[in-house]
């Protein structure tokens, strides 16, 4: 696996996106509540889904429909309420993690 960094939120295509990426790369979802969603992105006009009455509970609907698939992600970080460098540091510590899982010799 090369590094690389990739984002993928739209809903056409999502698993089987992910079922092609999973075959050469680490996949991590970074997750947040639909209240630090909602606060992140609700003066942003570019996100058509989110044009609604009620933004927030369109999140959630989303997450709903999504969760199944972001679980098939090699690795899921909590993002709520956490500095940009510690999220960094996470995602480099599950790729390290992956890494010596998967150079371990089998039996």
């Amino acid at each position: 696996r090369r590094p690389c960094a990739a984002s993928r939120s739209t809903r056409a295509g999502l698993n089987v996106t992910l079922d092609l990426l999973k075959k050469s790369s680490f996949i991590v979802c970074l997750w947040a509540s639909p209240e630090t969603i909602y606060r992140r992105v609700k003066n942003q006009k570019h996100r058509p889904l989110l044009q609604t009455e009620n933004p927030l509970e369109t999140i959630r609907k989303l997450l709903r429909q999504r969760t199944t698939c972001y679980k098939q992600s090699d690795a899921i970080i909590l993002t709520d309420n956490r500095p940009l460098r510690l999220i960094a540091s996470l995602v480099i510590q599950e790729y390290r993690q992956a890494q010596n899982k998967t150079s371990q010799p089998t039996n």
